[in-house]
């Protein structure tokens, strides 16, 4: 009778032990998986290549300024904000209780070292030019190897920053992730951070993990206690995923990955029109293509209008008569550069004019348009050749490369004509104006009207005044054509109803883990 009691006792004890296993186990937090289109490569802030890394540095670091879920530019690691009365010297207060992942301090000096780190040649820094771009007091001379010319200075708890001449967009522009700030020990397999989240390991291949920052000065208002990073293998398995739940947000689809989801009855389509081009870089280092004539003819025989209502059609994408997105604060295309490519009947009488006057004959050359497998356009680029040789006879072939690939050919000016697109790093103009003389990959442009002209915009006192300028600059863009503007595409994930929170209201398409919550 013991023995009975005894067996009783235990197996209800066992039972007892599964259910409170169990219940653990349901009330435990689950981690937020988040898809990525393809591997990054580096994380660390001055070495990062593109939005893959830029979304997860978001996610780990935060700078002075950070993005609210308007995409506009609010204190981060700064508490208070002091601007000179002829705005070229920005005092940032630092908050007091600000730490690394491993506890210490960060402090202004943190932050100048990452400056001088992010101008110094010797660190090669992705981004480094953008100090160029916001005009920071001794920009050219650190550039070119002394970095301490570079006007940031640390006083106390503040940091000092010094430009050549008003920037009504620096505020904006040091959310972008090379103005992050490094810890001097840095270790790049699980590096000191000092944002919401930090990294606890990396899959080579397979996964990136984040846990919450137990030193984030917020860390009380960081809902979501891990991210797991992954990296898509193909997009039918990433929406199967998706569909059995082992995806909370996927990485942006692609035309047909979207068409696929809701042909699917797959509802939780998330959309977010962004400050983007799609493009077409030619290289002019291709004797057919350094004809203006040549370029012009390419731009024309496009039919813009329907290649979005083809590939894009229950989307808010737009045809593009611009480099500049339409949603760029404060900016207007040119409304006759669009009539000519958006609404023009004779596009394709005046393309095959154009090709006639280069004297270069169709027959002659096959040129090849390099893409990625990130942005899974095949059926938009073979719908671009069909026109380009239904219209001038011209034979265009694909090459499709992997991210890593890809980004090598452009910076090794390694193709004929590349499909390419453009996100801004901040909401102005000249986040895609001045690209293009002084980004490797998607410059330079060297023109000396184009050049002054920006040059005189960034002189005016007011964005109205500036934006005169610009204007003239886009027309001296689609005159010269060193890009050929396609579309104006969006961001679109899926997104599972146990998201809270998720937006679309940033212009620039990023959604920090931070701002958002997972439902029970």
């Amino acid at each position: 009778m013991y023995k009975m009691y005894k067996r009783i006792f235990t197996e209800l004890l066992l039972f007892g032990t599964v259910l409170f296993n169990v219940a653990f186990a349901d009330t435990r937090p689950a981690p937020l998986i988040r898809n990525l289109p393809d591997k990054p490569g580096q994380l660390h802030p001055h070495h990062f290549g593109g939005s893959p890394e830029a979304q997860i540095l978001k996610d780990v670091y935060e700078g002075l300024m950070v993005q609210n879920r308007n995409g506009e530019p609010v204190p981060g690691m700064a508490a208070d904000i002091d601007i000179s009365a002829d705005r070229m010297t920005y005092r940032f207060t630092l908050r007091k209780g600000i730490f690394w992942s491993d506890g210490s301090p960060v402090t202004a000096d943190d932050f100048v070292r990452s400056f001088h780190a992010l101008a110094n040649p010797a660190t090669r820094a992705t981004y480094r030019w953008y100090l160029r771009v916001g005009k920071f007091r001794g920009a050219d001379k650190a550039l070119e190897g002394s970095p301490g010319a570079l006007g940031v200075t640390a006083e106390n708890n503040q940091l000092v920053i010094n430009l050549q001449q008003p920037v009504p967009y620096i505020l904006e522009l040091l959310t972008f992730p090379s103005f992050l700030p490094v810890a001097a020990n840095h270790n790049p397999e699980r590096p000191v951070s000092n944002g919401p989240y930090q990294i606890t390991s990396q899959q080579p291949g397979e996964a990136i993990k984040l846990r919450r920052n137990p030193h984030y000065y917020r860390r009380k208002e960081v809902a979501i206690p891990e991210i797991t990073y992954r990296f898509r293998s193909n997009e039918e398995q990433e929406l199967d995923d998706f569909r059995q739940g082992r995806v909370t947000i996927t990485a942006r689809l692609s035309a047909a990955a979207q068409l696929q989801a809701r042909n699917s009855g797959l509802a939780n389509l998330m959309e977010s029109q962004i400050l983007a081009t799609s493009m077409i870089l030619p290289n002019k280092a291709h004797k057919a293509l350094a004809n203006p004539d040549v370029r012009q003819a390419l731009s024309l025989a496009l039919d813009r209008t329907t290649l979005v209502q083809s590939n894009y059609p229950k989307a808010r994408v737009r045809p593009a008569c611009s480099l500049t997105a339409p949603l760029t604060r404060g900016f207007s295309p040119d409304a006759h550069n669009c009539q000519q490519l958006l609404h023009n009947p004779e596009h394709a009488e005046q393309a095959k004019k154009l090709l006639a006057q280069s004297g270069v004959r169709p027959d002659q050359h096959t040129f090849t348009i390099t893409s990625t497998t990130e942005y899974g356009t095949d059926r938009l680029l073979k719908q671009m050749i069909a026109q380009w040789h239904s219209v001038l006879g011209i034979k265009v072939v694909v090459r499709s490369l992997a991210w890593e690939e890809y980004v090598a050919a452009m910076t090794a000016k390694d193709y004929d004509l590349m499909f390419f697109s453009w996100l801004a790093g901040y909401n102005d103009t000249t986040a895609f104006l001045l690209p293009i003389m002084q980004e490797p990959g998607f410059g330079p442009f060297d023109n000396r009207e184009y050049q002054g002209l920006l040059e005189k915009a960034a002189l005016q006192p007011t964005m109205m005044a500036r934006l005169t300028y610009y204007e003239q600059a886009e027309a001296v863009l689609a005159r010269e054509l060193p890009v050929i503007p396609v579309l104006h595409p969006t961001v679109v994930h899926l997104v599972q109803p146990t998201v809270e929170g998720y937006y679309t209201s940033n212009p620039e398409g990023w959604v920090h883990t931070r701002h958002l919550r997972l439902l029970r």
